[in-house]
């Protein structure tokens, strides 16, 4: 990140998109979250709104042109974002290992070892599993009715 250059403009000023360029785009959910996300970040960097608004005139059909300029001015903003925080030093970037990364824990499926271990560093105090926390209510309610059947015999 330190050898990147950052750009002058938000967007290339010989290239120019049009309706027709590419084919269009199957399912265009993607292109329409994307832009939805960069038209929210032109209320904190109206530097882009230009850019953005280029691409956002090709919602209704986008194609496949159309949404590869989008997620190369994607990345370009997340990145030159990102870049700017490190700079000043207002994030951090670590290290982790891919055995150790905790989101694993909710998008993909785990042997169980790795998911107990995971588990333990995510949860202060584990939990009793589903199992164990049936058993005790039947015991709980066993007891219960136990109880009441006593009751009935010392006071009938």
């Amino acid at each position: 990140m330190e050898n990147s250059k950052p750009t002058k403009t938000p967007c290339c000023p010989n290239i120019r998109l049009t309706p027709f360029d590419g084919f269009v785009l199957v399912d265009p959910s993607e292109y329409k979250s994307m832009m939805g996300a960069l038209q929210y970040l032109t209320f904190t960097r109206p530097d882009l709104a230009f850019s953005v608004h280029q691409l956002c005139q090709f919602m209704n059909p986008p194609t496949t042109s159309h949404l590869e300029a989008a997620k190369t001015k994607h990345i370009e903003v997340d990145y030159h974002y990102v870049r700017g925080c490190v700079l000043c030093s207002t994030l951090g970037i670590k290290f982790i290992s891919s055995r150790d990364n905790f989101a694993d824990i909710f998008m993909k499926p785990l042997p169980s070892p790795h998911f107990l271990v995971l588990r333990s560093k995510l949860l202060a105090a584990t939990a009793l599993s589903l199992r164990e926390d049936v058993k005790s209510i039947l015991r709980d309610q066993q007891s219960i009715a136990k109880n009441k059947v006593q009751m009935l015999d010392v006071n009938g």
